[in-house]
């Protein structure tokens, strides 16, 4: 198991049941990776460019369900 000290490093791939753990019940520090920061703005531009269409989009321009 990850110790309390660990530091649990987010980068796109995934998280084990070992990096919960350690974060939730161990007070481990996560931290993004740049690789993961690139992405989240590459996702958050085609959220942008779609919201600024006229098209619906579910989720985005429309609700949930």
């Amino acid at each position: 198991m990850t110790s309390a000290t660990a530091n649990i490093r987010l980068d796109g791939s995934g998280v084990t049941i070992d990096d919960v753990v350690a974060v939730a019940r161990h007070s481990a520090s996560v931290e993004l990776t740049q690789a993961a920061i690139e992405r989240m703005a590459d996702s958050r531009a085609v959220v942008d460019r779609l919201a600024a269409g006229s098209d619906a989009v579910y989720g985005l321009s429309t609700g949930f369900g």
